[in-house]
């Protein structure tokens, strides 16, 4: 059987009395769900903490991206019609932010649930999440054990792309090559964040660390931070929103460039000129009147006597 723990990413936690406890099977499995609403978290929270309701969920996802633990790891949840399913399963309700027919969910829901299913694979060795479209899969859904619309068809039609996505995520991710980084403390939720440079904005924070699948780019400015995993930091212009993640270990305060010192004027008279012809060179453009210019070009006739009438002066003054 698993250590359990539960998800670090939850941001609410408000336990559900409708559970076993604990759950017979080790945790194999994930089952995604759709709320059939815009629930709000709490309000999701509230609702499966009533005896009555005789549901829950593991974990719940409202339209801002947040996270909230309703039915801790350990314990079976009450949500996919199978005891089967449950006993091994980590289910998540996802809520809709429009209804019927498609009943979608937003990008931020949608990215939280990607990062999620990664937090749960990582913590209870699922090593590669399998959908095949049968109950025997690691990736389930609730219409495999009911005769329910549940998840509906906008998160029914992506999880192929859940899978895919996460299993990429769960591969080692690498720093991008020849970009400098740094170790960073995690700033908190909530707090300021300076970002120094422009960097590229990822829905996920395993995208960030691996620089895999970018969709925006983050200008220089002034932030609030939504979230954090590892070196990943999840930027917002709005406190309490989920924004785009970033690899904060390249948000490093550009170095300033060296300022030249300027060239004297003997130095830039010199340009181009042999080192065994510089006094040469600087003494005939004081005597000889010389402006300095051209010095491996051939000389004309005409320069030739200027010269050499300029020469015969300065000896006869």
């Amino acid at each position: 059987m698993s250590n359990f723990t539960n998800s670090p990413l939850a941001v609410l936690t408000r336990l559900s009395p409708n559970r076993n406890s604990p759950r017979n099977q080790p945790i194999t499995k994930i089952t995604i769900h759709h709320t059939a609403g815009n629930i709000g978290l709490e309000a999701l929270g509230d609702w499966l903490s009533r005896p009555t309701t005789q549901a829950s969920y593991n974990y719940g996802i409202s339209t801002d991206g947040r996270i909230g633990l309703f039915v801790e790891e350990r314990n079976r949840s009450w949500a996919s019609s199978s005891g089967a399913n449950d006993h091994q399963a980590i289910t998540i309700g996802v809520a809709n932010n429009r209804g019927a027919p498609d009943w979608s969910v937003s990008d931020a829901a949608f990215a939280s649930l990607l990062e999620l299913c990664v937090c749960i694979c990582r913590r209870n060795g699922i090593v590669e999440l399998v959908y095949n479209g049968t109950p025997a899969g690691s990736l389930t859904r609730h219409n495999f054990f009911s005769a329910t619309n549940c998840p509906a068809p906008f998160l029914q039609s992506r999880f192929p792309e859940i899978m895919r996505r996460v299993n990429e995520m769960l591969a080692p991710a690498s720093t991008p090559a020849n970009i400098p980084s740094q170790t960073i403390t995690p700033p908190a939720a909530g707090a300021l964040y300076n970002l120094h440079v422009p960097l590229s904005g990822f829905t996920t924070a395993a995208d960030a660390l691996a620089n895999r699948n970018p969709r925006n780019t983050q200008e220089a400015g002034e932030y609030f931070v939504f979230n954090t995993s590892g070196q990943a930091v999840n930027i917002t212009n709005v406190k309490g929103r989920a924004g785009s993640w970033i690899n904060g270990a390249l948000n490093v305060s550009p170095v300033p460039a060296t300022p030249t010192p300027p060239t004297s004027p003997e130095n830039a008279a010199l340009t181009g000129v042999a080192d065994w012809a510089a006094d040469a060179w600087l003494w005939a453009m004081e005597a000889l009147q010389m402006d300095g210019t051209r010095p491996t070009a051939q000389i004309t006739r005409q320069e030739v006597m200027t010269l050499l009438h300029r020469l015969f002066n300065l000896l006869n003054r």
